[in-house]
Parts: structure tokens; sequence; C-alpha cells
């Protein structure tokens, strides 16, 4: 998973180029826009690693032994994104973009037993993709 997170930062910094690429800056906002998508990338590997080692888990005991370290970053990915709306690095509407993140890393955790459907995952992941980029843009945008 490290390797995945480090490659997560240079896929992600495409973000700051198509912000260079359209305003013809490169400032803090393309900075935020790049921190933004890859702490939702990071969470997201992070993510599908712990529903891949943990396809078994059917009680929480069980998802808990798996999913720990997981569930801390998650919540401290809430904690990293409230504080930068705070501190005005990232527009306070963000928040929202990571919401639907949040609530479905949480809901996987705490919800009973589901079968792993690599197939279902991956479009699931797309789908918080993209919503998570619709929200971000809006965030940005007012």
């Amino acid at each position: 998973m490290p390797a995945q997170i480090i490659g997560a930062i240079g896929l992600t910094s495409t973000a700051a180029g198509a912000y260079y690429v359209s305003t013809g800056k490169l400032d803090r906002v393309a900075a935020a826009l790049w921190l933004a998508n890859w702490l939702f990338a990071s969470d997201q590997v992070h993510f599908v690693q712990v529903r891949i080692h943990s396809s078994r888990a059917a009680t929480m005991a069980e998802k808990w032994r798996q999913g720990h370290v997981f569930l801390s970053g998650h919540v401290a990915l809430l904690i990293v994104v409230l504080a930068l709306c705070h501190t005005n690095v990232f527009p306070r509407l963000a928040v929202l973009a990571f919401l639907p993140v949040f609530v479905r890393g949480t809901v996987w955790f705490v919800g009973r037993r589901q079968p792993l459907d690599v197939h279902k995952l991956g479009f699931s992941e797309l789908a918080q993709a993209l919503v998570f980029g619709g929200l971000l843009c809006v965030a940005f945008l007012t």
C-alpha cells in the first residue's frame, strides 16, 4: 500500500496541472486542489485494501482487527479536512466533498457483512471519485 499512496502523489498532481492549464496560475489554490485529491485518493486506496483483506470478516470484532488502522486514518482524514477548511487552505464547502467518502467507509465498518464483489467495488469507487470531483469543483468555485 505505501507504493500506491506514493503513486497517488504523482497521479493527483494532475489536479494542480489542470488548474494551471486553465488559469495560468500555479498558486495556493493549485496546491490545495492537489492536496484534496491526494487525501481522497489515499483514503480510497486504503479502503479498497481493507475491503480486499477483510473480505471474510463477518463480525464487528473481525472488522476491527482487520480495519482499525483504516478507521483511525478515516477519522484523522476528517479532522485534517476540517482543520484545512478552518484555516482557509480549503474552502469551507470542501468538507462536503469528503462527506460521502467518510460515510462510505464508516457504513462499511459498522454494517453487516457483504461478500466482496471486486467488479461492484470498482464501479462504486468510480462513482465516489465522480461525486468527490464534482463536489470539490463546486466548493472551489464558490
